[in-house]
């Protein structure tokens, strides 16, 4: 009996000691991601580069690096990812390559995408490169002209100017947009020439907006022969931008009929811009809303344009003398 015992506490002992080793064996997550990348099956191996993703380990960054030459799309566009995620600078020229060799749209779009999120300048000359061709996937271009709004570079201008162009209508559109966030003297002139040639009525208000923003006083003659249009959404952003920009009365009108325009962007829009001109009828018509309005942002615009008028009314009028 007492070798018994002896027994049972030598093996109890050696259980425990073993389960005590076992307990401090940690698995070290990212070699297990590692592990499952190598598998033959590509979900695995995308499991893997989502689980890089949450580990945001810069060791990684090897690992997807191959992944951008795997066999199977989605892993491609997950590695591309990945590595925009970890803002892998060093990666930017196996992804500038993925973006002008590779066949298939998405990984390219995948490609813009994180060529954005790291915002490396060296990515510009390629992504120039593929906007200007006309056989890339459009929304491909898409993509690029977005991104470009990022990087906001002079050396974008020349390329953007180039596509407007193009017969698609949203590609000009997204074209204008990149254009518009850059600080340069052609593309004032250009958004002006834009305004003379454009018929989409989309494209024209954005255009209208667009100078109007940029306070261009020369296109201001241009844009009043827009109150006169026969297309709502262009007469509703030339009175915005004639009230912005020169006070003008004239727009009042046009303002009032929109203060309630079921699109709120248009909305809040005019209801800024009428803080610029509005009479004491507008004023009472704005206090009521404020009243009404339960929209928080709509709401806090309401009050700077009561309070612009309530100023601009109690001014004397001009010649008055006191």
């Amino acid at each position: 009996m007492k070798k018994l015992g002896i027994l049972f506490l030598i093996v109890s002992f050696f259980l425990i000691e073993t389960f005590a080793q076992q307990k401090n064996k940690t698995v070290d997550p990212f070699d297990e991601a590692v592990k499952s990348f190598n598998s033959s099956d590509p979900y695995t191996r995308i499991s893997a580069i989502d689980n890089f993703i949450l580990l945001k380990d810069k060791r990684a960054v090897s690992y997807l690096k191959k992944g951008l030459k795997d066999n199977n799309t989605f892993v491609r566009q997950r590695s591309i990812d990945a590595l925009g995620s970890l803002r892998s600078t060093e990666s930017v020229k196996d992804i500038v390559e993925i973006l002008l060799k590779d066949k298939d749209p998405a990984v390219q779009q995948s490609a813009v995408g994180a060529l954005g999120v790291i915002g490396s300048p060296d990515a510009l000359s390629a992504m120039h490169q593929v906007l200007k061709t006309t056989t890339t996937a459009v929304f491909v271009r898409y993509a690029i002209c977005e991104k470009l709004r990022i990087f906001r570079s002079t050396t974008s201008v020349p390329v953007l100017i180039s596509l407007l162009e193009e017969p698609d209508v949203k590609l000009r559109r997204s074209v204008t947009m990149s254009l518009n966030s850059i600080d340069h003297p052609e593309v004032i002139l250009t958004l002006r020439k834009l305004l003379d040639s454009e018929k989409d009525e989309d494209f024209v208000s954005e255009i209208i907006m667009y100078l109007t923003n940029r306070q261009d006083l020369t296109s201001l003659p241009k844009i009043k022969t827009y109150l006169n249009s026969n297309q709502e959404k262009i007469q509703t952003y030339a009175a915005i931008g004639i009230a912005k920009l020169s006070k003008d009365t004239a727009a009042l009108p046009i303002l009032r009929k929109n203060l309630k325009n079921a699109n709120v962007v248009i909305k809040n829009m005019v209801i800024e811009a009428v803080g610029f001109v509005g009479d004491r009828e507008t004023l009472m018509i704005l206090k009521k809303m404020f009243d009404e309005e339960t929209d928080f942002y709509t709401k806090e615009m309401l009050k700077i344009s009561i309070s612009r008028i309530e100023s601009s009314l109690s001014k004397p009028a001009s010649g008055t003398k006191q």
